[in-house]
């Protein structure tokens, strides 16, 4: 099975039935997963032009492939200041994965986008973190801002798929 037309940064094999890979963000013409942080009344100085996604992993797991990712220098002074002062902000990640055709287009198998958001309120002193995808919504509160940014910048075992929608001796790879 040769990987080169897919330029792989993580080969991943499940019991040698099909090959899973992840295109590196230089090729992909969006990059590896989308970030557009979605910050109401903070000025567009506030967004994260730096950020980057790292520790990326894709998992099979009860019969699910799961990605698990972190974005880096995601949290500029603007968007801190913002959070604390109470306004809401989120970042949606946008995620496919993808069939790859040697002859043909690559064939989109599945997107899912996840929205997380984060409320402080002022008089409770207490974050609020909601993560949003799919028909899945979970909820949790602390009042550690460092706990916050944790959560807001990791992705943490999401459902992309399920295993047996994926065929024997294909090729796939994780997009957006």
């Amino acid at each position: 099975l040769s990987l080169n037309p897919f330029h792989s940064l993580s080969f991943y094999g499940y019991g040698g039935d099909f090959a899973l890979t992840l295109k590196t963000p230089q090729i992909v013409a969006l990059s590896f997963l989308s970030i557009l942080p979605l910050l109401l009344c903070i000025p567009c100085s506030g967004e994260a032009a730096g950020a980057k996604i790292t520790d990326i992993i894709i998992t099979k797991y009860t019969g699910n492939l799961l990605v698990f990712a972190t974005l880096k220098d995601c949290f500029t002074k603007d968007i801190e200041e913002g959070i604390v002062n109470g306004i809401s902000t989120s970042f949606i990640y946008h995620v496919r994965l993808m069939k790859g055709r040697h002859l043909w287009a690559d064939k989109e198998v599945t997107r899912l986008s996840v929205k997380q958001t984060v409320v402080y309120d002022l008089l409770k002193d207490r974050f609020s973190f909601t993560s949003q995808f799919g028909n899945h919504s979970t909820t949790s509160n602390t009042n550690n801002f460092a706990e916050i940014k944790r959560w807001m910048s990791t992705l943490n075992g999401i459902n992309l798929a399920s295993y047996r929608d994926l065929k024997p001796g294909e090729v796939y790879y994780v997009q957006a």
